[in-house]
C-alpha cells in the first residue's frame, strides 16, 4: 500500500469521526491542505498609441481647427481657375513651405481631389530636419492637425520596411514640415476616408528611388 493510500484512509477516518464526534477538533493532513493559488503570469501592458502632434501649427499654418477649416477652402477655392483635368489625379507634386508663401500654389493642385476618390495616400517629401541614406518611415499610428487625426497605413508601411533602402527613422519626422504642410488640405478634399503612407526622403541615388516606385 503506498503512502498516498495510507494518507486518503486516515484522511477518511478523521473525516468520519468529525461528522460522529463533533466536539472534537478537525485537522486536514497537511498532505491535503489547500495550496495556495498561483499568481497569474504578469501579461505585458500594451504598448502607448503614438501620435505624432502637429509641430508647424500657430507658425507655419492656423493653430485653430476652424480658422485652418477656412483659410484651407478660402485657397481652394482660389485655384478654381486653374486648369482642371478629366479624372483623378495619379500624383501630384506641391510646394511645402509655410501657407502664406505657398499654400496657394498648393491647394491649386489640392483642389483636384474629392472625398473618396482615394483610400490610401503616399506622401514622400524631402528631410530638412535629419540627414541619412534612403527612404525614411514613421512608426507612428497617425499624425494629427488642428483637423484631427490622420491614421497611418500601418500594414502597407510594414511591407514597405522590408524593402532594403527604407527604414523606420525614431524621431526624424517629428519636426519636419514637409508633410504636416499638406495634411490639412488633404483633409478638406478627401475627408476622413484615407490613411497616410509618410515617406521622407534622404540622400537618394537612382535605384533606391526606383526599388522605392516598385
Amino acid at each position: 500500500m503506498t503512502p498516498q493510500t495510507l494518507q486518503r484512509i486516515r484522511l477518511g477516518f478523521a473525516m468520519a469521526a468529525a461528522a460522529l464526534l463533533p466536539d472534537l477538533p478537525f485537522v486536514v493532513p497537511e498532505a491535503f491542505a489547500s495550496a495556495p493559488a498561483s499568481a497569474a503570469p504578469a501579461v505585458p501592458a500594451p504598448a502607448p498609441r503614438r501620435v505624432r502632434p502637429p509641430a508647424l501649427a500657430g507658425s507655419w499654418y492656423p493653430a485653430e481647427a476652424a480658422k485652418v477649416a477656412v483659410e484651407a477652402r478660402r485657397m481652394l477655392r482660389a485655384g478654381a481657375s486653374a486648369p482642371a483635368l478629366n479624372d483623378r489625379p495619379v500624383a501630384l507634386i506641391v510646394p511645402h513651405a509655410g501657407w502664406r508663401f505657398s499654400g496657394s500654389a498648393a491647394a491649386a493642385a489640392f483642389r483636384l481631389l474629392h472625398p473618396g476618390d482615394f483610400n490610401r495616400v503616399v506622401l514622400v517629401a524631402p528631410s530638412h530636419t535629419g540627414a541619412f541614406q534612403g527612404f525614411a518611415l514613421d512608426s507612428s499610428a497617425a499624425y494629427r492637425t488642428p483637423l484631427g487625426e490622420i491614421p497611418l497605413c500601418a500594414q502597407a508601411i510594414s511591407e514597405l520596411g522590408n524593402k532594403t533602402s527604407i527604414r523606420d527613422i525614431p524621431g526624424v519626422a517629428d519636426q519636419e514640415h514637409s508633410v504636416e504642410i499638406e495634411l490639412p488640405f488633404l483633409q478638406q478634399t478627401l475627408g476622413e476616408t484615407f490613411c497616410l503612407i509618410p515617406i521622407l526622403a534622404g540622400q537618394t541615388d537612382a535605384s533606391q528611388e526606383h526599388a522605392l516606385a516598385e
